[in-house]
């Protein structure tokens, strides 16, 4: 999360769920302190379009709408610095 923190101001991220509750979901942020929004992807539009095989699964978007990286499976810190160095 602190590499989220330090560059929030030039980074947008927002984490997509499917496949559970709401209530799941708002738990899971609370219990891992996730600072940014999460959503549910209740029609399954964004798991097909990204081909999202199963969660988690990350996709790093620059502010051209390109995607320069796909991450499946947890996300370390080393490779969240990895793939910003690619967007910032």
């Amino acid at each position: 999360m602190q590499t989220y923190n330090d560059n929030k101001a030039n980074l947008t991220i927002v984490g997509v769920d499917w496949g559970e509750t709401e209530q799941e979901v708002e738990s899971f942020k609370s219990e891992f302190k996730i600072p940014f929004p999460l959503t549910i992807d209740k029609t399954g539009d964004l798991v097909t379009l990204f081909r999202a095989p199963y969660h988690p699964y990350s996709v790093f978007i620059n502010k051209e709408g390109v995607i320069t990286g796909i991450v499946p499976g947890l996300v370390t810190p080393e490779m969240m610095k990895s793939q910003l160095s690619k967007i910032l």
